[in-house]
């Protein structure tokens, strides 16, 4: 790790967190949620070195998938939308 011009700068810059709907399908019994704290705190799970954002509203939706189908183990996210305001969230179990 350099400076923050060098690291800005670098060709290999990426960032490092992702949207859940990035992922072909989650784990309910084995995704475990963080929480990052910062000024813009949110929940994420991490998936071989890279953290995946989950909206709050995710989470909800998959407690009402869970409380009327509990034996739910997999879900997927679909993200449509764009920006703060625009975004919409689908959760579909699976199997």
């Amino acid at each position: 790790m350099g400076t923050i011009k060098d690291e800005a700068l670098s060709p290999n810059q990426k960032s490092n967190v992702k949207n859940i709907a990035d992922l072909e399908k989650v784990s309910v019994l084995s995704a475990i949620l963080f929480e990052k704290d910062s000024p813009w705190p949110y929940n994420y799970i991490e998936d071989n070195g890279t953290r995946y954002r989950i909206p709050k509203s995710v989470i909800k939706n998959i407690g009402i998938i869970l409380k009327n189908s509990p034996k739910i183990e997999f879900f997927k996210v679909i993200r449509t939308g764009s920006g703060k305001d625009d975004t919409s969230y689908t959760v579909i179990p699976l199997g």
